[in-house]
């Protein structure tokens, strides 16, 4: 039988290796559930439920799990839950009587304006392209998964010229891999987390720094999920 732990803490790090001096790839917020794959004395495999991504946590933070998927905290950035500061994202039993946000996506992913870049990071307090693109959407019931060239696999594609607020638009490295995921605001605007989750111009050569007026990010296309 498989074991399964959860997250019981405002946020896990998940990391690559089972070092603390490993990156972060990823972070388990409140509520979220994972396989375990090897237990150790000091650190634990595993791999998340909601995206299926693996990685190691620190065993001392294993929880086993108390309830099943429950409501997505959606309405606010942080959400007090007993003591406990649970992000935007992060998941409360379904015993618990949370109004759900009625914003609409752009609404719920402005709530991150100015949140610092972190590497693997999923919350206000840091967070990647795809962790932000990921928690935004998780906020309003839509599942994708966790990297930008995983999420660039869903929906439909669409032209520039026919780009509608709330479509992702993903970018490209020299070697033509996907490895940059923003939201479309409309109007020509992009929102996404570039040193920090920032506004942005859209252009047919990529992102044009709003400040400096430079192409930071090549275009690759865009998709439709909704």
């Amino acid at each position: 039988m498989t074991k399964r732990g959860q997250c019981f803490l405002s946020v896990i790090p998940v990391r690559s290796e089972p070092k603390s001096q490993s990156e972060i790839v990823t972070q388990l917020l409140f509520g979220e559930r994972y396989e375990v794959v090897e237990a150790g004395e000091e650190w634990t495999k595993i791999v998340t439920e909601y995206d299926s991504y693996p990685g190691y946590i620190s065993s001392n933070q294993f929880h086993n799990v108390e309830f099943e998927q429950g409501v997505v905290q959606s309405s606010e950035l942080i959400h007090n839950y007993q003591g406990i500061q649970v992000p935007l994202g992060g998941e409360l039993p379904n015993a618990l009587s949370v109004q759900p946000s009625q914003n609409r996506l752009l609404d719920t992913a402005s709530l991150f304006y100015g949140s610092p870049y972190l590497w693997g990071g999923r919350t206000f307090m840091g967070i990647d392209c795809s962790g932000f693109v990921q928690v935004v959407h998780k906020a309003h019931n839509i599942k994708l998964p966790r990297d930008a060239s995983q999420q660039y696999m869903r929906g439909e594609e669409v032209p520039l010229d026919s780009a509608e607020y709330g479509d992702l638009v993903f970018f490209e490295n020299a070697e033509g891999k996907i490895h940059h995921v923003g939201i479309y605001g409309g109007r020509g605007d992009i929102i996404h987390a570039s040193g920090s989750v920032r506004v942005d111009r859209l252009t047919e050569q990529g992102i044009e720094h709003s400040e400096s007026g430079k192409v930071t990010h090549k275009l690759a296309g865009i998709r439709r999920l909704l």
